[in-house]
């Protein structure tokens, strides 16, 4: 292998300069990996998935989606994962907060769903039943 002047002296080559600052995509191996868990209503782990912490950070923020296994799931919070059951105590002022929660009602008849506030006398806008 032929080593240049600059590498010999101590100095970086560009690429790896590059890949340590992650300008370089690495999908095969992400650095920085984070991982978020979903639980069962018992807090029994179901999957652990993980992601590259320059794509969890904008994966894994309350409110937004992630598919798993071909169901898609919506992040709650952020918490430690402590084992046996969720604490919601992290996340209670988030959940509490009425800027982040809304209550949602859906259609027995064509599965629309939509916030609550905006559904009038219980008939849902889509197909007219009135049994929301």
């Amino acid at each position: 292998m032929y080593l240049d002047e600059s590498t010999r002296s101590g100095e970086k080559a560009l690429l790896d300069a590059l890949y340590e600052e992650g300008l370089i995509p690495t999908y095969s191996f992400p650095k920085d990996v984070v991982s978020t868990y979903i639980e069962d209503e018992n807090g029994k782990i179901q999957q652990q998935v993980e992601r590259g912490l320059d794509i969890a950070i904008s994966e894994y923020a309350p409110g937004r989606s992630i598919v798993v296994d071909k169901k898609t799931y919506v992040i709650g919070g952020l918490y430690v994962h402590q084992g046996k059951r969720f604490n919601f105590k992290q996340a209670e002022d988030y959940l509490r907060d009425p800027n982040y929660t809304k209550d949602l009602k859906q259609c027995t008849r064509c599965k629309w769903f939509g916030y609550a506030n905006e559904v009038e006398n219980d008939t849902c806008p889509f197909c007219g039943d009135p049994s929301l």
